[in-house]
């Protein structure tokens, strides 16, 4: 196994700059995602560490070696696509091997890695069958059970869930981890589905615009977005965001909300002294907020315009003041449309934004 070093790596098209001299580092057997929206650039990344893609400046290294100017094959790498792509006149079997085939393997050598693999996906009871006989599923468990099995330094997945149901993404989704934890590749997962970066990645890039915006581990992303961008980007629904006003009150910093004062904890109560006066954002994720009786310090008066009832929480969709904000919410809450409610904010859950620039303020 390797780990892969981008240094400072560029990608023109055109006159348009797709990747923004990119600097990163991913450690020997980690599981990496890449996620962002279309066009930052990210399925761009994979290919020009593929070598499917020439970089217009930098160098990639996996390992030790620098593999800037090397042409894929020489690269020591598998990759998954986003489509199947199986070979339906092969069997199962034939399709794990096809690569190991054009290697001109011994045949023995061949089996073993192929069963090997087949049990790893699962797909030992289907070496016999064609694609046209198979499931979603299966077919992308034949695809990565192909990538494996050439036991390449690096394994590249471009999307490889996107065309399955809900219900096989999630099943695959745990599979590829189960996966992972077995072979130990090191693995750079490119998707746009923020539920799939925090399940699988050990670490998550998360990409705008040909740059990396925010690099950590899943859950610091989670609770500690650098941005709005980021907050909202990730979360189902995503993260709040109110407007207030920074004021000094008793020699300490409270923000105003409409009609209400929200006090920030005290590790960035000195960061946002120096913004009194200023307008501020105030983000939060829906289940950090809760509905109480009365008012109280870090309250804010909402409206309830829809209740969603969702299974295992209900989400309602609240209007502040001008501006719109979901929470979730117990099951059994015992709220409905146009009810005027009171919210509660925990202080230490706030993530405070500049307004100019989106970027989080930190103490």
């Amino acid at each position: 196994m390797a780990g892969i070093h981008f240094q400072t790596v560029r990608k023109i098209f055109g006159k348009t700059t797709v990747i923004k001299d990119i600097s990163l580092e991913i450690k020997d057997g980690e599981f990496m995602v890449l996620l962002g929206p279309s066009g930052c650039g990210k399925t761009t990344m994979l290919r020009c560490l593929a070598g499917l893609e020439h970089v217009d400046g930098g160098k990639v290294f996996i390992g030790d070696r620098d593999v800037t100017d090397l042409a894929p094959r020489d690269r020591k790498i598998a990759m998954v696509f986003q489509s199947y792509a199986v070979f339906p006149h092969l069997t199962v079997f034939d399709n794990i091997a096809f690569g190991l085939q054009m290697q001109n393997r011994p045949k023995d050598e061949i089996k073993r890695r192929v069963d090997q693999g087949a049990e790893l996906l699962q797909l030992t009871d289907y070496l016999k069958r064609y694609p046209a006989q198979l499931s979603g599923g299966q077919r992308q468990r034949v695809a990565v059970a192909r990538a494996i099995v050439m036991e390449a330094a690096v394994l590249l997945m471009d999307e490889p869930l996107s065309n399955l149901d809900a219900l096989l993404r999630m099943q695959m989704r745990a599979e590829l981890k189960r996966l992972h934890s077995e072979i130990k590749a090191t693995t750079i997962y490119v998707t746009h589905d923020q539920i799939e970066a925090l399940s699988l990645g050990d670490r998550i890039a998360v990409m705008q615009s040909g740059d990396i915006v925010q690099c950590d581990v899943p859950m610091n992303i989670y609770d500690y977005p650098a941005s709005t961008f980021i907050g909202g980007f990730i979360g189902t629904p995503p993260m709040n965001f109110l407007k207030g006003t920074v004021r000094s009150e008793n020699g300490s910093s409270i923000v105003a909300v409409g009609e209400s004062k929200i006090s920030p904890s005290a590790k960035l109560s000195s960061a946002l002294a120096t913004k009194s006066g200023q307008s501020i954002l105030l983000g939060i994720r829906p289940e950090n907020l809760a509905l109480v009786a009365a008012q109280q310090p870090n309250t804010i008066r909402a409206h309830v315009l829809v209740v969603e009832p969702l299974g295992s929480h209900k989400l309602l969709t609240m209007k502040i003041g001008d501006e719109l904000a979901k929470v979730s919410v117990a099951p059994d809450q015992p709220v409905g449309p146009n009810d005027d409610v009171w919210l509660h904010f925990d202080a230490d859950k706030i993530r405070w934004m500049d307004v100019a620039n989106g970027q989080a303020i930190l103490a």
